[in-house]
């Protein structure tokens, strides 16, 4: 399969934090954005590691409907609530291209 570059944009605890990755499919690539967090998404969270993120994450997409709701009027556009130690935000992810 061919790579999509997908655009990471996470809005939590006051700030926003933007990332891309190339996968060959949306689960993966989310699944490739926690496990590759930077220090300040960590932080956010109140994490010591990527470990909790990881797991909230790969546990949502899991689920039947992924944890993901597509943006009414917008192609290729989805977001998801992340909770994780009692801290939530949003993160959309834009496949950007592909």
């Amino acid at each position: 399969m061919i790579a999509e570059l997908y655009t990471f944009v996470l809005d939590v605890n006051g700030g926003t934090y933007v990332s891309q990755f190339s996968e060959d499919d949306l689960r993966r690539a989310v699944r490739l954005w926690a496990q590759n967090a930077d220090e300040d998404i960590i932080s956010a969270f109140g994490l010591d590691s990527a470990g909790a993120l990881l797991d909230d994450v790969s546990d949502s997409i899991c689920e039947a409907d992924m944890g993901l709701d597509e943006l009414s009027g917008l192609r290729s556009d989805c977001v998801m609530y992340v909770s994780v130690n009692n801290v939530g935000g949003n993160l959309n992810i834009i496949k950007t291209a592909g």
